[in-house]
């Protein structure tokens, strides 16, 4: 088992051509035991290109061919396409969420709060 707290994760892929994907997932205590996608990748060129842009709930920072990247727990993105960790809003005092969480609403009140 991991110790608490943040961990690098490093997942290659590589594919010659059409159509693939790629999910990396974990569960664990913060996820109340329930799958949680890291990210998700496809390879599928279409006549839009390459390039996706990055869903709610993620944000890449940097030029390139990289990952989106999700947003840390007690945080959550509506933004289709971000591009910085401050694109990840805050849940609040006393809140929390997955990671990768898309909106407010999906944030929780801790033990001991409740929403007013």
């Amino acid at each position: 088992a991991l110790s608490p707290g943040y961990h690098t994760v490093k997942a290659d892929f590589f594919h010659s051509g059409g159509s693939a994907e790629m999910r990396v997932r974990y569960a664990g205590p913060d996820t109340d035991g329930a799958d949680e996608v890291l990210y998700a990748s496809a390879t599928e060129e279409e006549e839009e290109g390459p390039c996706r842009a990055c869903s709610a709930g993620t944000y890449k920072a940097g030029a390139g061919s990289g990952v989106c990247v999700s947003c840390p727990n007690a945080t959550y993105s509506a933004s289709i396409n971000a591009s910085s960790l401050a694109q990840c809003r805050g849940c609040g005092e006393f809140a929390s969420s997955n990671q990768r969480t898309e909106a407010a609403s999906g944030c929780r009140c801790l033990p001991g709060y409740t929403i007013l």
